[in-house]
């Protein structure tokens, strides 16, 4: 082996180190942050089957380890990827097994934990506990990168009249940016050496455009405040210089909604999610660029199958 990638994995007091992945049983040196904010250098020895005790709570090591010479340069299976989203990401629903992040992992071999539920958002369901920022807490802190796509669901927070508020409000604080910071917070406390990439929700036809937009905004806002990088996908600004097309009855015809949403109208009334072809031809490369972009990784060249579209239900 003749490079080095860095890994890191947070080692909660009397975590079990069988249950870490393999690359984290040894020795490593590296930096040690304590969840008192004391730092320092430090080394520690892992075996399988031990049991390990930290102080002053959660502690982060960052360490070189080796990768293979011989690795080409498009496979990321040392990456694992936190894939978080409303029903574009939910595995429950169509096209089952052919979204993006399936797509993406069987092209490039990175490993995913999937945290997708229909009909949910940063706002969303918050009130059932299931919104983002409450399933982040689930998040596993070994992950390199976190994208959170979505969501067109947070439009009808104007029906509870909750305000959109500021890029300084915080939770109890009960406003749309209050609910992006909370995401955002959610990832840097569980997973805090992990990459965070904002994915806006697409344009869906039938819901109200005015709302969708100003709660969209606060997602741009929110992430250019805290230094999030963010793609606005409803606005159409692109993931790379891919032509990033929005579902969008009004521009497109029919022809492109039948072909590339699961739940066309045929008067155009209400639609948005997208097809198998959708994922195949837009969302898995545009996740291609954008996590290669994010982790300085090469993204493969895309190659798009053949495939009919998704059919069903959701949100």
């Amino acid at each position: 082996a003749d490079s080095k990638k860095v890994h890191k994995y947070e080692l909660a007091a009397d975590v079990k180190p069988e249950a870490l992945p393999a690359w984290a049983v040894g020795t490593f040196e590296g930096t040690v942050r304590c969840a008192d904010g004391t730092h320092g250098t430090a080394s520690l020895t892992v075996s399988a089957g031990e049991t390990l005790a930290v102080d002053n709570g959660s502690v982060v090591f960052r360490a070189d380890m080796p990768v293979a010479a011989d690795r080409p340069a498009s496979d990321w299976s040392p990456y694992r990827w936190a894939v978080i989203g409303d029903s574009l990401t939910d595995p429950a629903l169509n096209p089952v097994g052919g979204k993006y992040y399936d797509l993406l992992a069987g092209s490039t071999g990175i490993r995913t934990f999937v945290n997708g539920k229909g009909g949910t958002g940063y706002w969303a369901t918050q009130a059932s506990g299931t919104a983002f920022y409450q399933r982040l807490r689930s998040l596993p802190p070994d992950v390199d990168i976190v994208t959170i796509f979505g969501s067109v669901n947070d439009w009808k927070y104007y029906q509870k009249s909750v305000p959109i508020g500021t890029v300084e409000d915080r939770l109890p604080t009960d406003s749309v940016c209050a609910y992006v910071n909370a995401a955002i917070d959610e990832i840097q406390k569980r997973a805090p050496f992990a990459r965070i990439v904002l994915c806006t929700g697409l344009y869906y036809y039938g819901v109200g455009s005015k709302y969708h937009g100003a709660a969209n905004k606060a997602v741009v806002d929110v992430a250019a405040a805290r230094g999030v990088v963010c793609y606005d996908w409803l606005n159409s600004q692109n993931a790379g210089d891919l032509d990033f097309h929005r579902i969008d009855y009004t521009q497109y015809g029919s022809e492109f909604g039948q072909k590339y949403t699961r739940d066309f109208k045929t008067d155009g009334s209400s639609f948005g999610h997208p097809s198998a072809a959708y994922n195949e031809e837009w969302l898995a490369p545009a996740f291609s660029q954008v996590l290669s972009t994010a982790l300085g990784v090469l993204a493969p060249e895309w190659s798009v199958p053949a495939s009919g579209d998704g059919e069903g239900e959701g949100e």
